[in-house]
């Protein structure tokens, strides 16, 4: 089975790889990578259980509740859904939140039915943490300009006048200008 390892991360995000999030709908919410769909192989529901059963019980019992959750027909139905993924993203890769237990399970059920998919070495929050990394590195490396001004005072026209000469980054407009830099990304 395939690993991407951090030195593929950069570009994963250069190349906009589509990628198959495993986690539950809650936590893919919460974060996840650009480029991203979520497929859970436990939804919220199934996931409170099978965490509620590691603390009670361990790993062991976790991962047989988790098995029994998504047996037979609702395995067949999540391979559907994962297959339907990568025959319309073939150069897409899979994830879970440490590139562990999750996305191995699914990779594994996935090879099993004849598709091939690579999986990220560290999942979501080893990604995560390398784009932290490199926004670190490049603020440290770069001069930075901020524009402000009130509403309709031209900062849209003036960034996009300068985008010939060089990088630039709209926050309002990558927030769709809801009135703050960050706006409301999640709607």
């Amino acid at each position: 089975m395939e690993l991407l390892g951090p030195e593929h991360y950069l570009s994963i995000i250069v190349n906009n790889t589509p990628i198959l999030d495993v986690r539950a709908e809650i936590e893919f919410q919460a974060g996840h990578i650009p480029h991203s769909t979520c497929i859970p192989i436990l939804n919220n529901e199934e996931r409170a259980l099978v965490g509620t059963r590691y603390k009670q019980q361990g790993q062991a019992a976790a991962i047989a509740l988790g098995e029994q959750l998504v047996s037979d027909q609702v395995r067949i139905q999540r391979l559907a859904r994962w297959g339907h993924f990568f025959h319309s993203n073939p150069t897409g890769l899979i994830t879970c939140f440490r590139g562990g237990l999750r996305s191995k399970t699914a990779q594994q059920w996935l090879l099993e039915s004849g598709i091939h998919c690579p999986r990220l070495i560290g999942g979501y929050k080893a990604f995560r943490r390398f784009l932290i990394e490199q926004l670190e590195i490049l603020s440290r490396n770069s001069m930075l300009t901020v524009i402000s001004g009130p509403t309709g005072s031209g900062k849209t026209q003036l960034l996009r006048s300068l985008q010939a000469y060089r990088a630039v980054i709209d926050l309002e407009g990558i927030a769709n200008h809801r009135g703050s830099v960050f706006g409301n990304l999640g709607t």
